[in-house]
């Protein structure tokens, strides 16, 4: 018999030998295992109130960014954007779109709904994808560009200043006392893990990335300015974007439809008359003379055409006085028509004429439902203004501010006039100083300014007349301030504007402008992308990036209510 058996049957007969003994025995051993249990469940509850107390925390954790701060969603060799710079990045990135006032369209019509699940709403603004994936893509973008850059300026020395980390601080201050006084933080806006901590993050990143992006361009600039030979070729490599003529023109039409060509003999006359009238026309010394032969056909038109028969388009034109630049167009660089080839490939001179003909085709329905064919004859006379050239108008180095209130440009003009330093660019910034402070205030005072150095003489000649005939006066020279100068109303009922300008300098003619403008953003994207798109600085420095927390960022709670706000000031 074995020793476990053995055992049993000696608890066994002193159980019955001496039952009192047995059960004082069994009371002492179930009050050791008693204490035994109660400490097993003693351990058993300090862990389970401990797992619900990291849970707690880690959730409250969570909603304060701690984790989010903690997460790399998108990273190069030195520097990172963490799940909440992420976060940021792209709420910013749909605000900047939604601010777009075509764009909100697409809310206001129900195309896209803040309000729902962005991962499940196909964009129906791109050719596949939903409209999470959209906005994700160009907030990635976005935020890769900016890595790269700033690896480009550790890689070259380049570092934030006191000035700039400044700078950082009031626009991060000055954001949280804009939203707070429409009710709202950070956070609201840009979701929930976001901080100013992180609002300050993103911004060093922007502001390291554009003082690399401004020292390459122009170390850029400098190298094409240093080589004439490559600005020169440049136009000559992209023909149709900076060749062009100008010319005046007449064109007298044939329909065979005509009530009056009851037959092809007069059909084939009316053509011929036709094509002699453009010829005599053409045949003018100048394009002075050309204009007035215009003038003479159109009355001659007018004098045959009776009432009961209708104006003809060239009639049509005598309702108003011709006038010269009616008849006057531009062309592009291109060799395709009969006309591009005279003007580019033949290169046509000032006051060389042309005539040239055209036939086509139309289909005309009749009263009775039926259509039939309606032959066109073209005859029109060319005479050539300024013949195939580049654009050789000088650039201004150029200042202005601009707005609805006339007070606030007399201000500033006072202050630029108070101010050590007369440049285009000085005006500028005391403009865009004014548009800070008025923006902190919460100021809804229309406000711009600009500098530039590429502006043209006509730039502001369809909406600012006023300020372009101050530009284009005689009496301006270098180094002049305009008066305060009303911008009249293009309509009943629209915005008055002031205006104050400063003319720095003539510069570059147009074409070399442009040149060397193009010759930069083609080095910016081999640099940044390589020669085919495939190296760069892309290559160099590749991107990691954590899927997984991509796909963790959300549209923020500002979002939520668009659509509803939209709607209620478009009904307002």
């Amino acid at each position: 018999m074995g020793k476990g058996s053995r055992n049993k049957l000696d608890r066994a007969q002193a159980q019955i030998d001496s039952p009192e003994a047995y059960l004082a025995e069994r009371r002492k051993l179930n009050k050791k295992n008693q204490k035994k249990t109660g400490l097993g469940v003693t351990i058993t509850c300090i862990v389970l109130v401990a797992a619900i107390l990291l849970s707690i925390a880690f959730f409250a954790l969570s909603a304060t960014g701690v984790f989010a701060r903690m997460t790399n969603t998108i990273q190069t060799e030195n520097f990172v954007v963490t799940e909440s710079m992420m976060q940021f990045f792209y709420n910013e990135y749909i605000l900047n779109w939604v601010n777009n006032s075509t764009n909100q369209m697409y809310i206001m019509y129900g195309m896209i709904d803040f309000s729902g699940d962005l991962r499940t709403q196909k964009c129906t603004i791109a050719e596949s994808g939903t409209w999470y994936d959209y906005f994700m893509a160009g907030a990635i973008d976005n935020a890769t560009m900016y890595l790269e850059y700033a690896e480009g300026a550790k890689a070259t020395g380049l570092s934030l200043d006191d000035e700039d980390y400044k700078e950082i601080n009031e626009t991060v201050k000055a954001m949280k006392k804009a939203l707070k006084e429409s009710g709202e933080t950070i956070s609201d806006r840009y979701g929930d893990s976001v901080s100013a901590t992180d609002v300050k993050k993103c911004y060093e990143l922007i502001y390291l990335a554009s003082k690399f992006n401004d020292a390459k361009m122009e170390q850029l600039e400098a190298a094409a300015r240093a080589d004439d030979a490559k600005v020169l070729a440049y136009p000559e490599a992209h023909k149709s974007e900076y060749y062009s003529a100008k010319y005046i023109s007449y064109t007298i039409t044939v329909r065979s439809d005509d009530v009056k060509l009851r037959n092809e003999a007069l059909l084939e006359e009316a053509k011929a008359e036709a094509k002699a009238n453009a010829e005599a026309i053409a045949a003018a010394k100048d394009t002075e003379a050309f204009f007035e032969l215009i003038k003479e056909h159109l009355a001659k038109v007018e004098e045959t055409t009776t009432p009961t028969e209708g104006a003809t388009t060239a009639a049509a034109t005598t309702a108003k006085e011709p006038k010269y630049e009616d008849y006057t167009k531009e062309a592009t660089y291109g060799e395709s028509s009969d006309l591009e080839k005279w003007l580019f490939v033949e290169t046509a001179q000032e006051n060389d004429a042309k005539v040239i003909e055209e036939s086509s085709t139309e289909n005309k329905k009749a009263s009775d439902g039926t259509t039939k064919k309606v032959d066109v004859y073209k005859y029109t006379a060319y005479m050539v203004i300024s013949p195939k050239a580049l654009d050789t108008d000088l650039t201004l180095k150029l200042g202005y501010i601009i707005s609805s209130d006339k007070a606030i440009v007399e201000e500033l003009r006072a202050a630029f006039l108070a101010g050590d330093t007369k440049t285009a660019a000085a005006l500028d910034e005391i403009g865009q100083a004014k548009f800070k402070e008025l923006s902190e205030a919460g100021s809804t005072i229309q406000l711009g300014s600009g500098s530039s150095k590429n502006a043209k003489s006509d730039s502001f000649k369809t909406s600012y007349k006023e300020f372009d005939a101050w530009l284009n006066s005689q009496d301006r020279k270098p180094g002049d301030l305009s008066d305060v100068i009303t911008i009249a109303p293009t309509k009943d009922g629209a915005t008055t504007y002031y205006i104050v300008g400063y003319f720095e300098d003539t510069s570059d003619p147009v074409w070399k402008a442009q040149a060397i403008g193009a010759i930069v953003g083609e080095g910016m994207d081999e640099w940044y992308k390589g020669v085919d798109g495939n190296g760069g600085q892309l290559a160099l420095t590749p991107i990691e990036k954590n899927e997984r927390s991509l796909k963790g960022i959300n549209v923020s709670k500002y979002f939520l209510n668009l659509a509803y706000n939209l709607m209620a000031g478009m009904n307002a």
